[in-house]
């Protein structure tokens, strides 16, 4: 969707490098997704990089300190133990919905700057933007509709796996067999998060065609408003299952485990604090 083009880089990720060294060069970043979805003139370009030098003057400053400030918090949970007054699988839910929290404010905050150039774009601009979404859905979408359902699990209980050992380290044996046992659990949404990106492109595409500032203002700042209910209950299902799962899974972490937990724990905390000092 549009609101990737800003938004990938304006939340935090590793992607192979360091967190410093991606924040740092968001711009970059920026630039060169944008440059997948449409071409901007030299002029269109220029209040781009402006209005972006904007979002991430604010971003640092009034952002990271509330990821800093979390990321203390599931610290010193997860100190107190594992159970009541520590990092319950409350306090586990809470963290995971205070991040969603702060991915809708930026979505909000970004939207009427983006929303006003996107309607900004000539029409071959618009028509060429819609072109290179749908395209990109369509290759995500065949890529998933080619993989034998097996393969499906596997992928996902391999994700899983992944996920897991960049914050408790190397799992062991039974470990990654409880994951294999909780991905069971899940409810398949692929198919629904497709049909949901396609519904959300449809209604961009009209508004962004007729120019609708207000729409494509919605559209960006609150997109998923067009979830359908049945993906909406499943993504808190979901949600709510790997809060659950994660919690078992620390129930058994190792002393070694623990220890890299919490390294991890520090490094984002001080990641975090360093990058809004540097403001």
């Amino acid at each position: 969707m549009f609101k990737k083009i800003i938004l990938l880089v304006l939340i935090f990720s590793l992607a192979g490098c360091s967190l410093s060294f991606m924040y740092n060069r968001a711009h970059w970043w920026a630039d060169w997704y944008l440059d997948d979805f449409v071409d901007l003139t030299s002029e269109q370009q220029d209040v781009f990089d402006q209005q972006f030098k904007l979002w991430h003057q604010w971003h640092r400053s009034q952002q990271l300190p509330l990821y800093q400030a979390q990321f203390a918090l599931v610290k010193q949970q997860f100190n107190q133990g594992i159970g009541e007054g520590g990092l319950n699988e409350a306090a586990l839910l809470e963290h995971v919905n205070a991040f969603e929290k702060y991915w809708r404010d930026v979505l909000i905050y970004v939207t009427p700057e983006l929303a006003q150039l996107a309607v900004s774009l000539s029409a071959e601009q618009k028509q060429q933007l819609i072109s290179n979404i749908r395209k990109n859905n369509q290759e995500k979408q065949q890529e998933w509709d080619e993989q034998t359902d097996e393969e499906k699990h596997q992928n996902f209980i391999d994700k899983q796996v992944e996920q897991y050992q960049d914050w408790f380290g190397r799992l062991n044996k039974q470990q990654k067999q409880l994951i294999a046992q909780q991905s069971d659990l899940y409810v398949g949404t692929r198919g629904q998060w497709f049909q949901y990106q396609n519904d959300w492109l449809a209604a961009f595409e009209q508004a962004l065609l007729a120019s609708d500032v207000a729409k494509v203002s919605q559209l960006i700042a609150r997109p998923y408003d067009l979830r359908s209910e049945v993906l909406q209950q499943n993504v808190m299902r979901n949600r709510g299952l790997y809060v659950k799962n994660t919690h078992k899974l620390m129930l058994g972490l190792t002393d070694k485990q623990q220890h890299h937990l919490l390294s991890e724990l520090d490094d984002y905390e001080s990641t975090f604090r360093n990058l809004y000092q540097d403001y």
